[in-house]
């Protein structure tokens, strides 16, 4: 449909974007997945041509995950779901689960690269749609400055 068509994200500008001067020499590994689901390999390092990092979405790699005893509202097997003003037919159980997914790549990823290069000082995970718009303090610089509350 136009919607869908407007809402997802082109691969040959996120493979452009993937090749910027500033970002590509801080890339450890990424992944761009091509499709609907989920990637649980390893990703490209960065050394090649970025298209190496587009990977093949798994699409029924979340169902090994699903809970079929779920009483949850939002499980796919709930038997009231339309009493509670659900569609039977929602994905919610689906886009939750292949949401944990795409956080365990990136602490697989990030176990990878402290193994190759020893542990991080700090590691912060952030949706992909927030933006900050300069340069984080460290922990310490802020706390000094008074800028971070103290428990």
């Amino acid at each position: 449909s136009q919607h869908r068509r407007e809402r997802s994200s082109r691969l040959p500008a996120l493979i452009a974007a993937l090749n910027d001067q500033w970002l590509r020499p801080m890339i450890a590994e990424a992944v761009l997945i091509n499709g609907s689901g989920s990637f649980s390999g390893a990703g490209w390092s960065g050394s090649g041509s970025p298209a190496h990092a587009v990977r093949q979405a798994d699409p029924h790699a979340w169902q090994k995950h699903r809970s079929f005893n779920c009483s949850h509202p939002f499980g796919l097997q709930h038997r009231n779901s339309t009493a509670l003003g659900q569609r039977r037919s929602t994905n919610a159980e689906e886009r939750m689960i292949l949401s944990a997914l795409g956080v365990a790549w990136c602490a697989a990823a990030v176990t990878r690269h402290e193994v190759r290069h020893g542990m991080f000082k700090l590691f912060t995970y952030m949706r992909p749609d927030v933006l900050l718009p300069r340069p984080m303090l460290s922990w310490c610089d802020g706390a000094v400055r008074g800028s971070l509350p103290l428990a």
